[in-house]
């Protein structure tokens, strides 16, 4: 398959086996069942030679390679390395939350780790409150629920002692259960 424009010009040679749509200035092509990206002019800039691939949101691309996932920008350079078992893209929050092991962390989209992979579950808040304040996200390890800052320091705001912590629309915005008893945790954990 290949791309001609409007007045019958070749503009990408049939030399694929298959062209998809373009998103973000890029479009995903396939040869010998692995993927990759060309350009509008029918550059090839990301090599095929991924497993399977996602399409590109806020300028990052989930791509799979050896059963592995990772990401990389439109330059096709590894911005968080194909070590995962998964990885989830949350842009809103300029967070990645990676899986490794049966383990979620987080990393931020320039594949800085700010959570390490060693918790059994990881949420981060769906929540605008503003640039000024990083929320802190609902960690569980070993049965018990916390709070932890994506700071790349493993900052706990709340300590592992909760059975569960639920997210709330408005401050305080976390109930933590602890027995029968319900406490309600600000950003910075009182």
């Amino acid at each position: 398959m290949g791309f001609i424009d409007l007045n019958g010009t070749l503009v990408v040679p049939c030399i694929y086996d298959s062209v998809e749509y373009y998103q973000e200035g890029l479009a995903i092509v396939t040869t010998e069942e692995k993927y990759g990206f060309i350009d509008k002019t029918g550059k090839l800039v990301v090599p095929c030679i991924y497993k399977t691939i996602f399409g590109f949101e806020d300028g990052l691309e989930k791509f799979v390679k050896v059963d592995k996932v990772g990401f990389i920008d439109k330059n096709g350079t590894e911005v968080v390395p194909c070590i995962y078992d998964d990885a989830v893209l949350y842009p809103q929050e300029g967070l990645i939350r990676v899986e490794k092991d049966g383990k979620f962390g987080m990393a931020d989209c320039d594949g800085n780790i700010l959570i390490e992979p060693e918790y059994d579950f990881l949420r981060t808040p769906y929540i605008y409150v503003d640039d000024l304040l990083t929320m802190p996200v609902i960690a569980e390890k070993e049965g018990k629920f916390g709070l932890l800052l994506p700071d790349g320091k493993g900052t706990e705001v709340a300590p592992f002692i909760y059975s569960d912590i639920s997210l709330r629309d408005e401050p305080p915005f976390f109930e933590a259960r602890k027995g029968r008893c319900k406490i309600l945790l600000n950003a910075d954990g009182t």
